[in-house]
């Protein structure tokens, strides 16, 4: 036992003495206690059992003794070093409580002494930074409400033996109430009785505040959510099931609350399409919040509807959730359904009618028109419509004096009568318009508006004019030809004639026609018995007759009928013409062909001056012969029956062209043309034969005939390929190296045959350049691939010219084309050198772009930091010129910034072409004092890199021109992206210029444009003039698989 207890002591005393640097005395102590303690049982029976084992006992006691002695003096010399320490901790103690409204405090059970320190100030009301007290004092500062509560914690926590932790309120000396959250502990004795307990209060009255006012607005927030106007929901983001909804939901649904809480939308089948759900938990997720996006929804009994929707992502307690809201416009979307369709429905209605409709204030001069009216004028219908100060050139000045008359006219009487106005449109066009109106008056009955349409009347203006025309060229025609109409309704008697018919009879136009009873004195007799027997016979046959002027005088006119009849084949009226035929016989005399009549017998009675030229035999020998002197005898059966076919079916045909011959006098045959009329004198019918001697047509159509011979074998043998086309478009000569390429054979070819050798890719522009140019009868010149007959695709360069026939007619295109694929293919080897020299360029740009920004403006911000600090030294002469220099080295360093960005943009770089393209417009404006009005939409958020990069620096270049060169300060820039494009559109309304001068001149940069967007497929257009403003136009397509190749 004693050996046990001996080796247990060494073990103690030799753990205790290496620690003792490290603990303090009072722990030395306990542990010798301990010591003692642990050997006391078993050492206290030995001490009695022998006296050689008392005295090893004492020994050992005696040892131990010393060792603690020992550790105390060592702790007595170790204490004063913490001490020092200990002050400096309890100051750090100190002032974390005071700074965290906070108090501690000590207290002593069995005493009842309670030791406080910490920010009593704030705490109690106590100014000072500790205090000693009784508990009783302690309870005289609890609010008199919370007193019972906080005795009860701590008996509660004592008795316990648990944690204390409680809130409760303070009652400063001066009535001020604090709110404290105190927790603390007890700490016992081995007899398991409380001794001390150890706490810490913090004040939470600005947290309790704040904890009140939040329940006050989650109490306001559950009511606004529960009886809010618009449907409200509350669902779990991981799995859609409904946490909580509110009355209106219930109302809209017609699903209760207990019916959906737990469940998902997808559950109650709510929503139409459930995958708008899905895209509406991404864009939630992904921006936080949604706003105003439509929805379509199903009710509990089946009906749909449409809600407008905003969305929230909330988080509570880690959980996230969505917080929905959704208007019911159901009842709204239908009625703007219904207007949509009325307001398309009159659209239509006013397109098809080309009518447009508009309004006018009078007093704030706003103007409204339709699209339909927007149109009318040549404007696009999507563009706000013109000023009221911009209608004078919308129309010609005579009709704007006429509109604005009737506008002032309608402001005093309230009416707007109809009127026509000519249009000026801004392409420079001109339509017609018919306007008509009405006044709005208001109470007072002054009018405040005028409303109206506008009606397109120009095919009506057209045709009017048209009818006008031909009326006058009618009556014209009917004066140059001496040819009158007349018109005469047997049933009423009335007889209309044309003034012409007048003059031919030698009567006033202004009095009326002569009646039926008056025509007896018109004609004279033989003519009016003609007339009397076609009455008779109920059949009027064109004839000749001889009328009586007034003076005396006798004319003769060849008249035509046209007759009506009734069911029973009665005449019920008569129409026609009559010609005056009095200078006949001079005309035929001094006609350039020969004219011949006969009578039924084939008697010649005519023969005049041009027939005796032809046939070489006077006409005294002619008259009274045979026609068949004249007339080759194989040809002889034919002309004696042509004048009865021409009785019997009106043919005046006389053979094919060439296929007739006559014979001169010296019987010498000749080709000729010849037509026949037939005419009946007395009841006697005559034909008239005009004949034209072809001899020398015949050989100019010979001499064609071998000039084309020659032309084809030419064409043939021509290094190029030759086509041509007719007036309908359609191809009908290809050359024998056209044919030698394609390997088809001409048949193929012919009409639009050839089109399916070109390239897919080409004949649609191809087609559209080619009937473009022969619509306008331009130069033709296309470029596109052929495919040649093995098979390979050649580039051909094709020009086409508009060829005319002798008398000035269009006869169609010729055309020639050339194989210049290896001039494509070099032209492409020179793309790539001019896109790898602008590729170098850029990355030069860049590189001084950097340089200036990373080095040299770095720099320069140095030396004015350096000059500020000069400044602070210098004299005040020196400082203000210091000062002055500083100032210009920030300015420096301001143009060098703005010029390194100008080389190399770091923002088209990281946030695209919109970000940099607006961030460059608006440095411009500030560097240079000018307004730049820039716009774009739908500009894809990736861009090849090499599209980006030439629109920039197409949009800078034109920019900076128009700042140097314009005169105005005032710019427009719109880019805007299409599937298929990417669009700019710098413009100004400045100086101006020639546009062919400015290729030339290489200051504007113009060139330097065209060639950047040649390397990606684009085009430049411009459009200026001196004095009239510039417009430049950048077109880029968007064809990844093009760029891709052409980045390398």
């Amino acid at each position: 036992m004693v050996r046990g207890g001996m080796a247990m002591a060494n073990r103690l005393l030799s753990f205790v003495t290496s620690r003792a640097s490290s603990f303090g005395w009072r722990i030395a102590v306990l542990a010798t206690t301990l010591m003692l303690a642990a050997l006391s049982t078993g050492a206290l029976w030995e001490l009695f059992s022998g006296g050689a084992r008392k005295q090893h006992l004492l020994a050992w006691l005696l040892g131990a003794l010393a060792v603690a002695l020992t550790l105390l003096i060592i702790e007595h010399f170790s204490n004063r070093d913490r001490l020092a320490e200990s002050g400096l901790s309890h100051e750090r103690l100190r002032m974390a409580l005071v700074s965290g409204k906070s108090v501690a405090w000590d207290l002593d059970v069995k005493t009842g002494r309670d030791i406080w320190f910490g920010d009593l100030q704030t705490m109690f009301g106590i100014p000072a930074e500790s205090s000693t007290v009784q508990m009783g004092t302690f309870y005289r500062y609890v609010h008199p409400d919370d007193r019972e509560r906080v005795s009860q914690a701590v008996a509660d926590a004592r008795d316990n033996r648990k944690p204390y932790s409680t809130e409760f309120r303070t009652i400063h000396e001066s009535g001020m109430v604090r709110w404290v959250g105190a927790s603390g502990e007890f700490y016992y004795n081995k007899k398991g009785e409380p001794v001390r307990m150890l706490g810490i209060a913090v004040d939470i009255t600005e947290g309790k505040k704040a904890h009140e006012a939040l329940v006050k607005s989650e109490e306001k927030f559950s009511k606004a959510f529960r009886a809010g106007p618009v449907t409200m929901t509350v669902t779990r983001m991981r799995d859609h099931r409904y946490l909580d909804v509110n009355e209106t939901f219930e109302q809209v649904t017609g699903w209760k609350r207990e019916e959906v809480i737990g469940r998902t939308p997808f559950d109650i089948n709510i929503w139409i399409d459930p995958g708008e759900r899905e895209r509406v938990k991404r864009l939630v997720e992904d921006q936080k919040s949604v706003r105003n996006f439509e929805v379509h929804y199903r009710r509990k009994n089946g009906s749909q509807g449409v809600g407008l929707a905003s969305a929230e992502l909330l988080e509570i307690e880690g959980e996230p959730l969505m917080l929905s809201a959704i208007i019911d416009i159901t009842d709204r979307k239908r009625a703007e359904d219904a207007l949509s369709r009325k307001e398309a429905e009159l659209a239509e209605a006013q397109h098809s009618a080309q009518l447009g409709s508009w309004q006018w204030d009078p007093k704030s001069l706003q103007l409204h028109w339709s699209e339909e009216l927007s149109r009318i004028h040549g404007f696009d219908p999507k563009l706000p419509p013109p000023s009221y100060e911009e209608l004078p050139r919308l129309f010609t000045a005579e009709s704007w004096d006429q509109l604005r008359k009737t506008m002032e006219d309608a402001i005093q009487t309230g009416t707007f009568p109809e009127i026509d106005l000519e249009v000026v449109r801004p392409d420079g066009g001109r339509r017609w318009v018919s306007t008509r109106g009405y006044a709005v008056r208001d109470s007072t009955g002054e009018v405040v508006s005028l409303h109206g349409t506008t009606q397109d009347i120009t095919e009506r203006k057209t045709n009017e004019e048209a009818l006008r025309a031909k009326e006058h060229d009618l009556a014209e025609a009917q004066r140059l030809a001496h040819v009158g109409s007349w018109e005469w309704d047997i049933d009423s008697g009335a007889i209309h004639w044309s003034e012409e018919l007048y003059r031919i009879h030698g009567l006033d136009p202004s009095k009326p026609a002569p009646a039926f009873e008056d025509l007896p004195n018109v004609y004279t007799p033989e003519t009016w018995g003609c007339l009397q027997r076609a009455m008779a016979a109920n059949s009027f046959p064109a004839m000749d007759l001889e009328l009586i002027r007034p003076d005396g005088s006798k004319r003769w006119i060849h008249t035509t009928f046209d007759t009506t009849r009734n069911k029973a084949g009665v005449i019920t009226k008569l129409r026609g013409v009559s010609q005056d035929i009095t200078e006949e016989n001079a005309i035929v005399n001094s006609a350039m062909d020969a004219i011949v009549s006969v009578d039924e017998e084939q008697q010649i009675l005519l023969f005049n001056t041009a027939a005796e030229k032809m046939f070489q035999c006077s006409a005294v020998e002619a008259i009274g012969t045979p026609l068949d002197r004249f007339i080759p005898a194989p040809f002889r059966p034919i002309h004696k029956t042509h004048p009865f076919q021409f009785g019997l079916n009106g043919s005046t045909d006389y053979g094919h062209f060439g296929s007739l011959y006559a014979l001169r006098s010296n019987g010498e045959p000749f080709p000729i043309e010849a037509s026949i009329s037939e005419t009946e004198n007395s009841g006697k019918k005559l034909f008239t034969v005009i004949i034209r001697d072809i001899t020398e047509r015949l050989r100019a159509e010979t001499t064609l005939r071998e000039s084309e011979e020659r032309f084809r074998l030419v064409a043939n043998n021509a290094p190029v390929m030759i086509w041509m086309s007719g007036a309908d478009k359609l191809c009908n000569y290809f050359n024998k190296p056209w044919l030698d390429f394609t390997g088809r054979p001409l048949q193929e070819e012919l009409g639009h045959g050839w089109v399916k050798g070109v390239h897919p890719e080409d004949s649609d522009e191809c087609l559209r350049k080619y009937v473009d140019a022969f619509d306008k009868r331009q130069v033709c010149e296309v470029e596109y691939r052929l495919r040649r007959h093995d098979g390979e695709y050649r580039w051909l360069l094709d020009i086409g010219v508009p060829r005319f026939n002798a008398d000035g007619s269009f006869a169609g295109y010729i055309g020639s084309s050339l194989d210049i694929t290896e001039r494509k293919l070099a032209e492409e080897a020179m793309s790539t050198i001019g896109r790898r020299l602008i590729e170098a360029h850029e990355e030069e740009r860049t590189w001084i772009g950097r340089e200036l920004h990373d080095d040299i403006n770095q720099r320069l911000a140095l030396l004015a930091v350096e000059l500020d600090r000069l400044t602070q030294h210098a004299s005040e002469e020196v400082g203000a010129q210091v000062h002055h220099a500083q100032e210009r080295i920030v300015q420096i360093a301001r143009d060098v910034q703005s010029l390194s960005h100008r080389l190399h943009s770091s923002k088209l770089e990281y946030l695209g072409l919109a970000k940099a393209a607006t961030s460059f417009c608006r440095e411009l404006s500030e560097q240079s004092n000018v307004k730049i009005h820039f716009k774009h939409a739908d500009i894809p958020h990736t861009l090849p890199k090499e599209v980006s990069l030439c629109l920039f620096r197409v949009l800078q270049e034109a920019l900076q021109n128009a700042t140097k060169y314009s005169g105005v300060r005032d710019y427009s820039v719109e880019l805007y992206g299409t599937p298929e494009s990417l669009e700019l559109t710098v413009s100004d309304s400045g100086k101006g210029f020639e546009e062919q001068e400015a290729f030339t001149r290489h200051g504007l940069g113009l060139i330097s444009m065209r060639e950047r967007l040649q390397l990606v497929r684009g085009e430049l257009s411009v459009k200026s003039r001196p004095g009239a403003g510039t417009t430049i136009y950048a077109r880029v397509p968007l064809k990844s698989e093009e760029h891709r190749a052409l980045a390398g």
